[in-house]
C-alpha cells in the first residue's frame, strides 16, 4: 500500500493546497525551518486534533470563528493481497454499476445470482485497488472517513445519489463469499470506507524526538504499533526467530556501529525492556554492562522500529520518517538511507533540511514547503529536474550540500576566494552574511575566468530548474586583463550581477613584502631567514620579467603581474619552499588583515558593492 496523491485543507499551516503526488520509494518533503514539514507528515498520519489553519486570510479578525472542519483528501493504492488482508473478517458492500448499461470490462448486473457471481469475481480479479478518500474532523466531534465519490474506487459509473449495493463477506484468510443485492445503504457503508477505517493501522510514524517505548508488557502480538509504543513486545517476539533477528541486528549495527546487539529481557513478572549492548559488553557476555533503550541516546528507538519494520514487513509499508538528521548522526542517516533504498517496496516520506538526506537518496518526488507569512505553500518538483540540477552543480564543481538551504550565493573565482572573502567580509565590511554563501566557481576541466560565458550558460539551467538553488546575489570574477567589451559581454550575461576585481587576480593583493617576509619565515619545513629586502628586491625583479605579464606587457605594472607564478617562484627561489595557493593565501590575507588592512581595502570596497552593503 502506498499514498498516491494527497491534499489537505485547513489543517495547521495549510489553508488550501493542490493535490500532490506521490510515489512508492523515497519521497523527500524539503525547507526551512517553521514552513509546514512536520504539520505534512502530521497530516499524512490520518489520525490527528482539530488543529484549524489560523492566518489572516482564515481570520480576518480575532472574534471570527472557525466553522470549516480539518480534512485531507487521499488516494492510496493497494495490492489485491494487502486489501483483501486488510477486510478479512469483514462483510462489505460494494456499489454495483448502473442497470442495463454496458461499461468496458464490467458486467452488466441485473438482480440475479449468476450477474452477481460475475461481477463478484470481476471485483476481486483485480491486481490493484486505488481509493480516494476523505478524511475530516470539526471541533468537538471525533474525525471521520468519507469519499468524495462513489464508488471510491472509480472503476465504473454507479446510479447515484442512491447506488445499489451488493453484500460480499470475507473469511479470514481472504475469500470473498457472495451476498445479496442491498437497498438504501449509507454511503458510510461503501467498501472504501470500510478500507479506510483500517488505514491510521497502516501508517507509521517516526518523530524527531526522543521514543520512550524501551518497556512494554509482555504480548503475543507481532504487529508493531504505528506509534511503536508495543516495540519491546514484538522484538521479544522476533527473539524467537534466530535468522531473522540476526538479520534485525546486523541493520541496527550497519546503521548504529556503536551498537552490538539489541535483545529483550524480562522485567519482573509482568513487563520486558530493551537493553542496548555494546560490542565489548556482547562478546564479555555482561548483561550488566548493556543499556536499557530508555537510557540510551535519541535515535535508536527509531532505528529499531524502522529495522522491524523492513525485516517483518510482507507487504508494503507507509514510513513517515521526521528530520531524521535531527536524531542521527549524519552518518548513520547516511547508512539509514541507503538501507531505506534496499527496500523499495515500501513508501517513505521523509521531511528534512538536510541536503545529505537530498542528495543521498536520489529520490523519487521531491515537495518543497515555503511558507508566505499566511500560509504554507507545496511546490511539486520533478525528482529527474533534480537529478539534472545535481549534473549541473558538478559541472561547475558544486555540491547541494555547499548551497542548500542559503537565501543565496555569491559566486567566486576559485577555492582562495571562497575561503579568504569570508575573512575579508568579518574583518573589514564587517557585515554578516545572513544566510548568503560565498562559493567557488571550479571543474575538473580547466573552468577559469576567462571560461566565464559558459558558467552563465549552466547558471541559467539551475534558475530555470526552479528547485532548491537559491538565486545568485552576485558574481564576483578576476579581471584577468579582460578587455572593456568582454567585461560587458559578460555583464550583459550575468544579468548586471557580475564584478571584476581591479586588480588581475586576487593574489595581487597579496603581493606585500611584509606579509610573503612574515609566512616564509613561520612556514614549516623552511631552512633560512628571509628578509623583507630579500622578498621585495624579488617582487621588484619579477615587474620587469615579461613572462609573468603575458599576454600583457610590463608597462602594466605589478596590479596586472601573473601573482600566482610569481609567488611559486618566489616561495622556491627565496625560501626553498613549495607554495601552496589555498592554504599560504589565507595566511597572507590573515597576517593583512591584522597588520595593514587597508592594503585590502580596494578588495572589501568590491566585495561590499557586490553584496549589496552600505558601508560599516
Amino acid at each position: 500500500m502506498y499514498i498516491s496523491q494527497f491534499q489537505i485543507w485547513n489543517n495547521k499551516s495549510f489553508r488550501e493546497t493542490e493535490p500532490v503526488a506521490l510515489t512508492r520509494g523515497i519521497n523527500i518533503v524539503t525547507g526551512q525551518n517553521n514552513v509546514g514539514k512536520t504539520a505534512l507528515l502530521q497530516a499524512l498520519r490520518l489520525d490527528w486534533e482539530f488543529t484549524p489553519h489560523r492566518s489572516i486570510k482564515s481570520v480576518p479578525v480575532a472574534t471570527t470563528p472557525i466553522v470549516d472542519p480539518v480534512s485531507v483528501a487521499v488516494t492510496v493504492t493497494v495490492s489485491s493481497t494487502e486489501f483483501r488482508s486488510v477486510i478479512a473478517g469483514h462483510q462489505i458492500w460494494v456499489p454495483v454499476p448502473r442497470l442495463h448499461e454496458q461499461f468496458p470490462d464490467v458486467p452488466v448486473m441485473h438482480d440475479h445470482t449468476g450477474s452477481l457471481t460475475i461481477f463478484k469475481d470481476w471485483f476481486f480479479s483485480r491486481e490493484t485497488y486505488t481509493f480516494q478518500l476523505w478524511r475530516e474532523r470539526s471541533a468537538n466531534s471525533a474525525p471521520r472517513w468519507t469519499s468524495y465519490v462513489i464508488p471510491s474506487f472509480g472503476l465504473y459509473e454507479t446510479d447515484s445519489p442512491n447506488p445499489v449495493y451488493v453484500a460480499i463477506q470475507i473469511d479470514l484468510t481472504g475469500n470473498p463469499t457472495l451476498g445479496g443485492m442491498v437497498h438504501g445503504r449509507d454511503r458510510s457503508d461503501e467498501v472504501g470506507i470500510l478500507f479506510a477505517g483500517h488505514l491510521s493501522q497502516l501508517i507509521y510514524r517516526f518523530e524527531a524526538e526522543r521514543f520512550n517505548m524501551g518497556v512494554c508488557g509482555f504480548g503475543s502480538n507481532p504487529v508493531l504499533s504505528p506509534r511503536a509504543t508495543n516495540l519491546p513486545e514484538v522484538l521479544a517476539i522476533l527473539q524467537g526467530n534466530a535468522v531473522a533477528f540476526d538479520n534485525f541486528n546486523q541493520i541496527v549495527c550497519e546503521v548504529l556501529p556503536q551498537v552490538g546487539r539489541i535483545t529483550v529481557v524480562p522485567e519482573g513478572t509482568v513487563s520486558q525492556k530493551i537493553l542496548v549492548w555494546t560490542e565489548t559488553a556482547r562478546q564479555a557476555g555482561r548483561v550488566d554492562l548493556a543499556v536499557a533503550l530508555n537510557d540510551s541516546g535519541t535515535g535508536i528507538g527509531q532505528v529499531l522500529a524502522i529495522a522491524y519494520l523492513l525485516i517483518t514487513s510482507k507487504t508494503p509499508q507507509v514510513m513517515l520518517i521526521d528530520e531524521p538528521q535531527s536524531f542521527l548522526h549524519p552518518g548513520a542517516v547516511r547508512k539509514l538511507i541507503e538501507i531505506l533504498k534496499r527496500h523499495p517496496i515500501h513508501q517513505y516520506v521523509i521531511s528534512t533540511h538536510s541536503p545529505t538526506i537530498v542528495t543521498s537518496a536520489k529520490p523519487d518526488t521531491i515537495i518543497l514547503i515555503t511558507h508566505d507569512g499566511n500560509e504554507s505553500k507545496i511546490q511539486h518538483l520533478d525528482a529527474t529536474d533534480a537529478d539534472q540540477l545535481r549534473r549541473y552543480l558538478d559541472e561547475i564543481g558544486a555540491s547541494l550540500a555547499d548551497v542548500f538551504g542559503a537565501d543565496g550565493i555569491v559566486w567566486v573565482e576559485g577555492i582562495t576566494e571562497e575561503k579568504c572573502y569570508p575573512l575579508i567580509i568579518a574583518n573589514i565590511i564587517k557585515k554578516p552574511l545572513m544566510g548568503k554563501v560565498i562559493k567557488a566557481v571550479i571543474t575538473t576541466g580547466d573552468f577559469e575566468g576567462k571560461h566565464a560565458g559558459r558558467f552563465f550558460q549552466i547558471y541559467n539551467r539551475l534558475s530555470d530548474a526552479q528547485s532548491l538553488i537559491p538565486p545568485a546575489v552576485a558574481f564576483i570574477f578576476d579581471d584577468e586583463g579582460r578587455s572593456d567589451a568582454d567585461k560587458k559581454i559578460l555583464e550583459t550575461r550575468g544579468d548586471h550581477k557580475v564584478h571584476f576585481t581591479q586588480r588581475r587576480m586576487y593574489e595581487n593583493y597579496l603581493l606585500d613584502a611584509k606579509a610573503i617576509t612574515e609566512v616564509l619565515n613561520t612556514t614549516d619545513g623552511h631552512t633560512k631567514t628571509v628578509t623583507e629586502v630579500d622578498v621585495q628586491d624579488y617582487l621588484d625583479g619579477a615587474c620587469k620579467d615579461a613572462k609573468y605579464f603575458k599576454p600583457l606587457d610590463v608597462s602594466r605594472g605589478i596590479d596586472r603581474i601573473r601573482a600566482d607564478l610569481v609567488l611559486k617562484k618566489l616561495f622556491w627561489d627565496v625560501a626553498e619552499l613549495d607554495y601552496r595557493k589555498i592554504p599560504h593565501s589565507i595566511e597572507l590575507t590573515e597576517w593583512l588583515l591584522a597588520h595593514d588592512p587597508a592594503k585590502l581595502d580596494e578588495l572589501a570596497g568590491l566585495i561590499r558593492a557586490a553584496l549589496g552593503c552600505v558601508s560599516a
